[in-house]
């Protein structure tokens, strides 16, 4: 939308060009500020503006100059609404001053978005290796560790086993050798003592056969 506002100031100098377009969100700060920069002509110092802040319907009003002027600055220079011409003095900037603006600003909103998606894309890359090794290496790490510790276990328990029963095989034959009677050792019959016993045990009984004949005899 062009726009045409006449400004005669101080010097009696009459400005009359096309300029930026009415900020399109209504009621916001820019939106006032530029109806009171327009309303006194397209061109006003800080006092002025400060002077019509108070009629106007920005809301809140600003607390002094110091914040008046950042308002201005936030919302009217940095969005090309209005440009400083020199310190505490502004005016409604031109059509061609406005596009300036915006085309810088896009700009610099698409390099700091350029800018974000490589610091992401960066920080993705970093992340992938660690995600990576996790996948494919941490699972086998730990698989491994579980079959070691299995096959330890394993192991101690083949060889309590097998003490146990060695243990109860070496129980087995001491209790065997101390209360089984087979386990005393008894001589053979083919033994000088085995011989003599039975000898000495035919030579009693032939005497008392004999003993009991003869007395048959005499009686």
């Amino acid at each position: 939308m062009d726009t045409e506002v006449k400004n005669i100031n101080e010097e009696g100098y009459d400005w009359t060009e096309q300029v930026a377009p009415h900020p399109i969100k209504e009621g916001s700060r820019s939106w006032h500020l530029y109806d009171i920069l327009s309303s006194l002509g397209g061109k006003a110092t800080l006092t002025e503006i400060w002077r019509m802040a108070p009629a106007s319907d920005l809301d809140p009003k600003p607390k002094n100059k110091q914040q008046l002027r950042d308002w201005i600055g936030q919302s009217g220079t940095s969005k090309g609404y209005t440009v400083k011409i020199k310190k505490d003095h502004y005016r409604i900037a031109t059509l061609e001053e406005y596009e300036t603006v915006i085309q810088k600003n896009k700009a610099s909103v698409r390099k700091y978005r350029a800018k974000r998606n490589r610091q992401a894309a960066r920080a993705a890359a970093r992340a992938m290796p660690v995600v990576q090794k996790e996948i494919t290496l941490e699972p086998p790490v730990q698989d491994d560790l579980l079959r070691e510790k299995a096959k330890e276990s394993a192991l101690r328990q083949r060889a309590w086993t097998e003490a146990k029963k060695e243990a109860k095989e070496e129980l087995a034959v001491e209790h065997k050798d101390v209360s089984s009677p087979s386990s005393v050792p008894l001589p053979t019959p083919n033994t000088p003592f085995v011989n003599q016993y039975l000898g000495s045990l035919i030579g009693t009984s032939v005497a008392i056969v004999l003993f009991y004949l003869v007395t048959k005899l005499l009686g």
